[in-house]
């Protein structure tokens, strides 16, 4: 069984069709680079498996259940978790507390203090987890909002990951990240335990190809590759799609 399966995905804007029947699967585990010029979709393709967007046709299951009419926070609940191109942390409170408040929502405790100390415990426990994972332990007491940018970007992934998610969406992740910060943050989701499948949008190709097994190239709404990165590199269409941009 497929962790994510997507069948016959459509959805329009007016007249205006920006997806157009996609059909599309991932492994449990796998991390799948979603590309494509500007305008092809991948972002209201994101907004439609994460819930803020329904389809107007086809369907999208998790881990073999159909999720139509589900909220956002309910397939966050599920494991199905994502990130948006803006960072959104809460800047007053200390990073660590950032991580804290994200590992409480899985464990049940939400904002409700006093659930209990045991869940307390173990939301921290996650969070100095990752903290240290990342190298961020002498940041820990920080504001997350006196962070420099590509920090917050980093806290952000983390912020996702300490809900231990089965399917991680990544939008733009390494946005405004020097080559090596992205290379990092990218290397965080190989070893994070336990490792989620996933989906990553991002422009930069080499960072793409380099860490994802599979591609899925989005152009006008159609999906006109899918497979390993050496392949999709070679695909005539897509190599059309990128203006020779890949070859």
């Amino acid at each position: 069984m497929n962790l994510l399966a997507l069948r016959g995905i459509r959805r329009s804007f007016g007249a205006l069709e920006v997806l157009r029947g996609i059909d599309l699967d991932m492994a449990e585990g796998e991390m799948l680079g979603l590309i494509g010029p500007n305008g092809a979709g991948k972002t209201t393709l994101f907004n439609l498996v994460s819930g803020f967007l329904p389809a107007d046709a086809g369907s999208v299951a998790f881990a073999g259940r159909d999720l139509q009419g589900l909220s956002p926070a309910a397939r966050a609940r599920m494991g199905l978790v994502r990130s948006f191109q803006k960072s959104l942390v809460f800047p007053g409170l200390p990073v660590v507390e950032n991580l804290a408040l994200a590992a409480r929502l899985r464990l049940g405790g939400g904002y409700r203090w006093w659930r209990g100390r045991a869940v307390a415990e173990e939301a921290a426990a996650r969070a100095t987890e990752l903290l240290d994972l990342a190298g961020l332990a002498g940041k820990a007491d920080t504001l997350a909002g006196a962070l420099p940018h590509g920090l917050q970007r980093v806290l952000d992934v983390l912020v996702a990951l300490a809900q231990r998610p089965r399917l991680l969406l990544l939008d733009e992740p390494t946005a405004g990240l020097a080559t090596d910060e992205a290379q990092r943050l990218l290397g965080l989701l190989r070893t994070v335990q336990p490792a989620p499948a996933v989906l990553l949008v991002a422009h930069d190709l080499d960072l793409v190809f380099g860490f994802c097994q599979r591609l899925a190239v989005l152009d006008l709404g159609r999906l006109i590759a899918v497979g390993p990165p050496d392949s999709v590199r070679a695909d005539p269409e897509v190599q059309r799609a990128y203006l020779g941009g890949l070859a």
